[in-house]
């Protein structure tokens, strides 16, 4: 699976991301711990406005100019800098400068995962042809899932160098990430398919985006209904983890027992999402479809609603908490991805740039006006009760978006009907009897180009079950249209 030549790049990546993960997890565990030991929950919603706000600011400014520097020269500046003001904060800490120091650490880490991560996939995709990206990047992303365990040990060892101490533990490992990739391009160059600007354009531009897909969702049910469930998951989620921070802040009276808490929640949740990403994801996708999957997760957001209602005691937290850990980048992510890959190829960076610089930052910002009314009413189950509402909505949205799903995979194939073969790409789904009764039927069609195109998407999206259906239509159909049929096949 792996060409000789292609281990030291890909050992790199593997290297790299392992660092920066192990960092983001250090990050994560002592954020949580130190602000919620220093202020404790009734202040959350305040960081859920500023992150909603930084959220939408951060985003917007890198998409714009990101792509305007080759990516390992953006990676110097973000972790550098990363680096840098992580030991500023720790100073603030020492310094006892706690109203400013526990707040902006918070956030730090919160904006700063979602830049490492996303830029990370920007510069592997720099560096990888595509043929290249689609075998290499799940053993490359293994560096990540391993260095969360290796953060998560990290973080068990609190009680000896100190929660204070992991904040320039990560900021070492943020310098060692630098240097990785100084020494790398010192002697390979810059990235090797990085194009200057290619989705550049400045602000402008970038919001011109965001436009479009707003325009788009307007006529498109399974954006629309999409990012209604991106916006009712990110509200039901910070009111359920808003209950579980209350519960660890009672039971957990450091932070250090915090942060070994959050360790080794990062170690089981970690080994137990690989588990099922290389054992199950696939086999339920292929064996239930991506719209069964993508229930799962609101589903079980909903139960933990219901054993936090029921109990609110520790045992139900860690339940959400690996709840949003396991079953979020290991159900959710993978269905929400295929499903995406049923809008126009025109618009899905356009929908995803939707979803990180309006829908997500508007979810934060309004679950936090929420908690913030709420919090002292009736709580915890005021906010809990809301957070069910939340969740409601998140699975109704969800279910929405599965009955749109295959009219907009019908869709984007009829804007396909007349593209040479290599233009119609690879709609990757699986397991949807749905999908597959409507390629059959296209199949059968007595249009000979509509039937080739169908033929052909069948082929690429069932090719278990295509030759079949391929093969009787084609000996049902005339001799002239013979040709057409085996070449699809």
């Amino acid at each position: 699976m792996v060409k000789k030549a292609e281990w030291p790049k890909l050992g790199y990546f593997f290297g790299l991301f392992l660092v920066i993960s192990a960092g983001l997890a250090i990050g994560r565990g002592t954020a949580d711990a130190l602000f919620l030991k220093s202020f404790g929950i009734q202040y959350l919603p305040f960081m859920y406005l500023g992150l909603g706000v930084l959220m939408a600011i951060v985003s917007t400014v890198y998409a714009a100019y990101a792509d305007r520097l080759a990516p390992e020269r953006t990676f110097y500046i973000l972790l550098s800098a990363l680096a840098v003001m992580l030991v500023g904060n720790w100073y603030l800490m020492i310094a006892h400068y706690d109203t400013v120091a526990y707040p902006l650490y918070y956030l730090m880490f919160e904006i700063s995962s979602e830049l490492l991560i996303m830029h990370a996939s920007l510069y592997f995709t720099a560096n990888f042809d595509n043929e290249q990206s689609k075998r290499l990047l799940p053993m490359t992303m293994a560096g990540l899932q391993l260095g969360e365990v290796a953060g998560g040990l990290i973080l068990t060892a609190s009680t000896l160098i100190g929660v204070q101490g992991l904040v320039i533990v990560w900021s070492v490992l943020a310098a060692t990430a630098v240097v990785i990739v100084l020494l790398r391009h010192r002697f390979v160059g810059t990235s090797p398919f990085f194009a200057p600007g290619r989705r550049g354009g400045g602000l402008g531009r970038t919001i011109e985006q965001v436009t479009q897909g707003l325009k788009f969702a307007r006529r498109s049910a399974l954006l629309l209904y999409s990012s209604l469930a991106v916006f009712f998951m990110v509200v039901a989620l910070n009111c359920i983890n808003y209950a579980a921070f209350a519960v660890y802040n009672a039971n957990f009276k450091t932070e250090a027992e915090l942060s070994v808490l959050f360790g080794v929640l990062t170690i089981v949740a970690s080994a137990v999402t690989v588990l099922v990403q290389v054992f199950f994801t696939g086999k339920l996708i292929n064996l239930f479809g991506v719209r069964a999957v993508n229930l799962v997760f609101p589903s079980t957001t909903l139960m933990c609603f219901v054993g936090m209602i029921a109990f609110f005691n520790v045992p139900a937290a860690l339940t959400t908490t690996l709840n949003r850990r396991v079953l979020l980048p290991s159900m959710r992510n993978p269905s929400r991805s295929l499903l995406f890959d049923a809008l126009p190829d025109y618009m899905q960076g356009r929908a995803r740039a939707l979803s990180l610089m309006l829908v997500l930052p508007c979810g934060y910002i309004f679950v936090g006006l929420v908690l913030q009314t709420l919090k002292t009413w009736h709580a915890p189950y005021s906010y809990l009760t809301a957070g069910v509402f939340a969740g409601v909505l998140f699975l109704f949205f969800s279910v929405k978006t599965n009955r749109a799903y295959v009219e907009a995979l019908i869709s984007t194939l009829k804007e396909r009907l007349f593209l040479p073969s290599e233009g119609l790409g690879t709609i990757k789904t699986a397991g949807d009897p749905e999908l597959f009764a409507r390629l059959v039927d296209g199949v059968r069609h007595q249009d000979e180009q509509i039937c080739l195109t169908y033929a052909r998407m069948l082929v690429n999206t069932f090719p278990d079950k295509a030759p079949e259906i391929v093969l009787d239509r084609k000996s049902t159909r005339l001799n002239s249209s013979h040709g057409y049929i085996s070449y699809a096949v």
